[in-house]
């Protein structure tokens, strides 16, 4: 089962893609089961209008 994570950044914070993939492997390990990462900001900023509800 899939776990769907939601992560918010202070607006002067830069996270780069390896942050992202330690992040997701340090929760995988702690729950044991697969996590999908998104970055609110990349999510209020899609262009796609059914994403952003």
């Amino acid at each position: 089962m899939r776990l769907d994570i939601l992560l918010r950044f202070s607006p002067n914070s830069r996270q780069g893609l390896l942050t992202l993939a330690k992040i997701k492997h340090e929760l995988e390990e702690q729950t044991g089961r697969v996590i999908d990462i998104a970055i609110k900001e990349s999510i209020e900023n899609s262009e796609n209008e059914i994403r952003r509800q």
